[in-house]
Order: C-alpha cells, then sequence, then structure tokens
C-alpha cells in the first residue's frame, strides 16, 4: 500500500492527488462531480489516477456534504433537549439585525421547529455546581415524544454544560440506550465555551447533518471496501486538519469548511518552506472564491463562523481556519438584475447545467464564459483536451446580456470579468485590510480551477505586487489535503483578569489540557508519530463583549503573562488603530491546538512530476486586457518553463486544469519548486514591500 490520495469533491469537479511514497510519482486528475451521487465522483476519480484500493495506503478527503446539506436543509429531522426557560434561544439568539436598513429582513429558520424543542427540569450553575437535579422520569417522557414525533436526529444543550456536562452526558447515555436507531449530538462534545445562543446553534447544526455524513461515510467505506481498500481513511475539517472518519461521525460540523481549508493549509507549507512570511491562499473555483491570511507560515483561525454567511445564516462554534468566501466562482451566471444592472453571481451554473460553452445543458453566461470570449481560456486545451468548449454557445449566451444592456459581446464579456473581480477583491481586503494588514505586504498564493485566471488582476486591484501560482494550481486543494496532519482543538473556559494570573497557574491550566492531548494522541497516533501543540487565548479588554485570539508564546518563561497583554494591545492597534494600556485585560478562554504529523509527500519532488502531455510549442492569439483590448499574445505551456525561466506579458500560460493570464504590464518567472511567479505591474502606484 504505497499510495497517499487527496481527493478534493466541489461543486463542479472532483480533484484528486496520488503519490507514490516508494517511487515518488505523483498522479493527479480532475473529473465531474455527479451531485447526486458523490460515490460515483470519487470512484471515477480514483480510476482516472488508476489507484486499486489495495495500493492505498492513506486517503484523505474533502466533501460538501455538509455545507450542501446545510444550504439545501436537507439533513435529518431534529429534536432539541434543552434546560427549561430555554426554548426559544434559537429564535431569540442575539437579537441584533445585521441589515438595519432592510425592513424585510428575516433570518434563514432553525433545523428545529418549536413543536420539536422540549425542555427538561435541571440545571447547572455557571461554577459549573448542580443546581437542580436531572428529572429522570421527565427523561423517560421525552424518550417517548422522540418516538412519537417520529425523530432522527436530537441535539442536546444544557446551560452552562460546558463547565460541568454530568447531565448532558446522563441523557445522552439514555438516549442511546433507549432509541439506538436515533443519532444524538451532546453540546459538550463540541464547544467546551459560554454562549448559550452559539453553543445551541452548534450543536443543532451537528445533529441535523450527523445522518447524512453517517450514510455518506458508510456508502463510502463501502465502495472503498469493495475495491479492497484497507487503508486509513481521514477527512479534512475546518480548521485545516484531518479527523478519523469515526470521529467525523461524531462531530461532522467540524466538516463544513472541508475543501477550502486544505489549499490554505498547503499555501501555509509552502510559505514556510520558502520563508514567505505574509501570504493571502486565495481559492477560486466554480462555484465560490475563498481568500485566507497566512502570517509566519500559520493560517489565521478562527473559533465561530457564520453557515452560510453572518447576515443571515447559523453561528458554528468550532475551531476553523478564517476564511471568507464570496459566490463568485467560474460558473457564477451573470444577469441584469431588478434594477437594470449587470451582476455576478452568486448563482451558479455548477457542475449540472454548466456554463454555456460546457455543451451539457447550459445556457446562462458564466465567467467561464466570458473567459473564453475574451480569449483567455483555450477551447481545445480545456483539461488536456478532455473537454472541448464552445466559443459559439459562449457568444450566444452573452448575446443575450447585450441584447438587454447595449453594447458589444467583448465589452459585455470584460464587464463579466471585471465585476467577478471586485467582488472577490472584497474577499481579500476583508481578510487583510479590515484586519489591519496592508495587502502591498503580502504575496497573493491563486489556485483553484480559475483562480490563476484572475490573480493578476486581483493583485493590481489590491496593489499586491507579487503572485504565485503553485504547481498543479487546478487541484491544489487536493494535493493540500496530501500534506495535511491531524488535528484537534481543545478549549477550556477561564475568565481571569490578566493582572490576578500568575505564570505558575497559566502552566497548570495548559497542563490539564496537554494531558487530554495525550489521551487523544494516544487514541489515534503510533509511537512514530510526533505531536506539536501550539497554545491561544482569547484576550479582551475588561468590560467588552468580544475577544482577540492571541498566541501564548514561552510558557515557561517568566514573562509569559505579561507577553499576552502586549500580543493582545499590538493585535488590537493593528485592527482598531489604537489601544488602551491604562485598562484592565482579561482572559475568557485558553486554546492549545495539537497536530500529529502523517506521511506526505515532498514538495520539492512535485516539480518532476508535472504532466507534460500539452503542446510545449509556444503560439499566439488575441486575448482581451482591461484598457488596451484584444492584444496578440503568446501561449506557452507551462512543462516548457523549467526554474529559471522568464516571460514578459503579455502571456497566456496553459496547463492541465488551469490557465494563468499575465498582463501587459507584468512578467513571470519560475522558482525552484517550478511555481510561477508574477511580478505585477502598476504604474503610478505604490508597489509596497513583501516580506
Amino acid at each position: 500500500m504505497t499510495l497517499l490520495l487527496g481527493i478534493d469533491i466541489g461543486g463542479s469537479f472532483t480533484d484528486i492527488v496520488a503519490s507514490d511514497v516508494e517511487t515518488g510519482e505523483v498522479r493527479y486528475a480532475k473529473t465531474p462531480t455527479y451531485p447526486g451521487n458523490l460515490v460515483r465522483s470519487l470512484r471515477e476519480a480514483l480510476e482516472a489516477v488508476q489507484a486499486p484500493g489495495n495500493e492505498i495506503g492513506v486517503l484523505r478527503h474533502g466533501t460538501t456534504v455538509v455545507i450542501n446539506a446545510i444550504l439545501t436543509r436537507r439533513g435529518a429531522k431534529t429534536a432539541l433537549i434543552t434546560t427549561e426557560g430555554f426554548r426559544d434561544v434559537l429564535e431569540i439568539g442575539r437579537t441584533n439585525w445585521p441589515e438595519p436598513y432592510n425592513l424585510l429582513y428575516n433570518r434563514m429558520p432553525a433545523f428545529v421547529p418549536r413543536e420539536f424543542r422540549y425542555e427538561i427540569r435541571e440545571r447547572m450553575g455557571a461554577d459549573g455546581k448542580v443546581v437542580t437535579e436531572l428529572d429522570r422520569a421527565q427523561l423517560d417522557e421525552l424518550v417517548e415524544r422522540i418516538r412519537t414525533d417520529g425523530i432522527e436526529s436530537v441535539a442536546v444543550c444544557l446551560l452552562h454544560s460546558y463547565q460541568n456536562d454530568e447531565h448532558e452526558r446522563l441523557i445522552g447515555e439514555h438516549l442511546a440506550a433507549a432509541l439506538p436507531d436515533v443519532y444524538v449530538s451532546l453540546s459538550s462534545e463540541l464547544s467546551k465555551e459560554f454562549r448559550e445562543y452559539e453553543r445551541t446553534s452548534t450543536v443543532v447544526t451537528n445533529a441535523f447533518v450527523g445522518t447524512v455524513i453517517d450514510e455518506y461515510i458508510t456508502d463510502l467505506e463501502a465502495h472503498l471496501g469493495s475495491q479492497d481498500f484497507v487503508g486509513t481513511l481521514y477527512l479534512m475539517e475546518s480548521n485545516g486538519g484531518v479527523m478519523t472518519a469515526e470521529e467525523a461521525r461524531r462531530r461532522p460540523v467540524s466538516l463544513v469548511e472541508s475543501g477550502p481549508a486544505a489549499g490554505a493549509m498547503a499555501t501555509a507549507e509552502i510559505s514556510k518552506l520558502l520563508g514567505i512570511e505574509k501570504s493571502v491562499a486565495f481559492d477560486m473555483g466554480g462555484t465560490t472564491a475563498k481568500a485566507c491570511l497566512v502570517e509566519q507560515g500559520e493560517p489565521m483561525f478562527t473559533a465561530q463562523y457564520f453557515v452560510p454567511d453572518y447576515e443571515h445564516g447559523y453561528p458554528v462554534r468550532v475551531a476553523a481556519l478564517d476564511i471568507i468566501e464570496v459566490g463568485t466562482g467560474g460558473g457564477s451566471i451573470a444577469s441584469v438584475d431588478d434594477v437594470g444592472m449587470l451582476s455576478v453571481g452568486p448563482q451558479s451554473a455548477g457542475a449540472v447545467p454548466g456554463p454555456a460553452c460546457y455543451g451539457t445543458g447550459g445556457t446562462m453566461p458564466t465567467v467561464t464564459d466570458a473567459n473564453l470570449v475574451l480569449g483567455r481560456l483555450n477551447p481545445n486545451r480545456f483539461l488536456d483536451g478532455g473537454m472541448v468548449l464552445d466559443v459559439e454557445k459562449s457568444t450566444a449566451a452573452i448575446q443575450t446580456l447585450v441584447d438587454k444592456l447595449g453594447g458589444d459581446v467583448a465589452t459585455m464579456a470584460h464587464g463579466i470579468t471585471r465585476i467577478a473581480n471586485v467582488e472577490m477583491a472584497g474577499a481579500i481586503a476583508r481578510v487583510s485590510l479590515e484586519r489591519g494588514r496592508d495587502p502591498r505586504e503580502f504575496t497573493l498564493f491563486a489556485y483553484g480551477g480559475a483562480g490563476a485566471l484572475h490573480a493578476a488582476d486581483l493583485a493590481r486591484e489590491l496593489a499586491i505586487p507579487r503572485v504565485i501560482i503553485p504547481v498543479m494550481p487546478g487541484i491544489f486543494s487536493a494535493l493540500g489535503m496530501l500534506l495535511a496532519e491531524l488535528r484537534q482543538d481543545f478549549t477550556k473556559n477561564f475568565m481571569r483578569g490578566l493582572e490576578t494570573i500568575t505564570v505558575e497557574e497559566l502552566r497548570a491550566e495548559y497542563g490539564t489540557m496537554e494531558a487530554d492531548i495525550a489521551a487523544w494522541e494516544s487514541h489515534v497516533a503510533d509511537e512514530a508519530m510526533a505531536t506539536r501543540i501550539l497554545r491561544f487565548a482569547d484576550v479582551r479588554y475588561r468590560g467588552q463583549e468580544f475577544t482577540i485570539l492571541v498566541p501564548v508564546l514561552g510558557i515557561d518563561e517568566a514573562d509569559a503573562v505579561q507577553g499576552i497583554r502586549d500580543r493582545f494591545e499590538t493585535e488590537y492597534e493593528l485592527r482598531y488603530g489604537h489601544a488602551f494600556s491604562e485598562l484592565a485585560v482579561e482572559i475568557v478562554n485558553l486554546r492549545a491546538v495539537a497536530f500529529v504529523a502523517l506521511a506526505k509527500p515532498e514538495l520539492q519532488a512535485l516539480r518532476a512530476s508535472e504532466r507534460t502531455d500539452l503542446d510545449s510549442e509556444a503560439s499566439v492569439r488575441p486575448v482581451y486586457f482591461d484598457g488596451v483590448g484584444f492584444v496578440e499574445t503568446q501561449i506557452i505551456s507551462r512543462s516548457s518553463l523549467l526554474p529559471g525561466a522568464e516571460v514578459q506579458g503579455p502571456a497566456v500560460v496553459e496547463e492541465y486544469g488551469a490557465t494563468t493570464v499575465v498582463g501587459p504590464q507584468d512578467s513571470v518567472t519560475v522558482d525552484e519548486l517550478g511555481q510561477l511567479v508574477l511580478s505585477i505591474g502598476m504604474p503610478g502606484r505604490s508597489e509596497g514591500s513583501n516580506a
């Protein structure tokens, strides 16, 4: 079993990378995604890279199953058991109004209707002491109600169970014994932090998708078993690590951002290897575009995010990479809105029916159609010629917009790409400028099927001086899965003023968390695997509502506590432009992140395995560029560009699964890893610097 596999099932394509640990050979492919049959998507991907089940040692897999179940609301019939008096937490929420000027604003409805929210008599105090014992007789009554109501999944969230989970565990054990076919999820197994609304939303979301992911993993394992697979299956988490299939069944909500996290982790690995201190991971696929900040070789992460967005979605309180996502991808549909303006997305043609140029039934104009009409895509070289794109169908689709708004097809196509670029540049600005970072100091890593097409324009929009297109950008997230480690996040509620904490107390608190880490490590790892631990704290000024995540370094040093304050105030000033040295600071939560290393390929070896089946001879075709229109542009096969090669734009670099556009004022060189490094020309603008 010499193969390591990374498989990312996206909305339009399934990407796969297979690395042979003995020979060093790397095989990869993009195959269609079948939304109604994801196991078929995986099967065809395995066939494309000739990966027999009995040769696969480790398979790391990213999936859209969880996010799709949430967005389409196709999950289990779910009930909630909560402390008496807290039945309406999901409706009350934070009583905020994210869209103050929208008089018709409404949140997405809760996954559990009010009639299926069951209250139970019990009470824990905020100190973790029992105030009211659990009513066992009432619990028996609830079991009968669950049976009568035909409930498939139960979420349990009791007041202050993050301090003492005794009552939740008793309920969980009782339900497991009485209702073995019902999926049960406990809030205390997902989050050890306060905030009742967020905890309730998290466990309800987990329960809602629990049966979906359980069925998916069962089907997946059955198919792999039929192919004689006896290796290890891991699933990609939102936090950038991988988890076992067993753990994924218990905590499926951790898989929401499964695919996007992998690309950010690969960006971090390459940044560390090359000594790049500040980078932005940018992933543009068929449906969405994602951005994540990477500093000192570590992606930024958050303890909470919203699915699908803050304005209308559900808070999920689990550790995740801090990824900003917008509904702009290659399949995003261009249309005329209600006020007669051109708009792009968030609706997508997806895999079915797809962009008009695919010839698979789609008729609506998309970003991919616009790039084809502008000469940026080669209709005969898409996926090594495995899919021939229809320029006439793209032209006809965009003509429907011209008929409504006037102009010509080329200008309209350019307008589509410009609007898409503005949306995506906004995502990059949100992870950089809105967090106090100057994008001019960063390197943009662009990948995904469409990332390299738009990277230079996005960099110019934000005055980012350098862009890196990694090796195999079209399947980069699948590559990131090959590089992922086992990861587990541990949290401890710790509400203390910083001035009252000693270094010894801090060490003792982290020591208890590290005992939990050791128990987890013994469950998932063998003796040959090494663990690294990162420590963080949620810190705020006393009296504030929200916190900032701060690294906890030098825990054995006498000034470790003062270091927390110093780093907090540095980050606070970056984000808000000021800090208050005279105010008291407090810690809300302590966090420890544990990693267990897994086998992975050497990044330096990937260049040798790059595909060379495209024609390596340069050619020329007209390509449309902003401000100059169509320009005769050199077309270059990436396989012909060896390390040290230099090309002055305008140019288009073609490869399997991706196309890189180099503007007339840009240039590109090839580094020692075989990556394309674009220097972005910005006449009249400050180029800043790059670490």
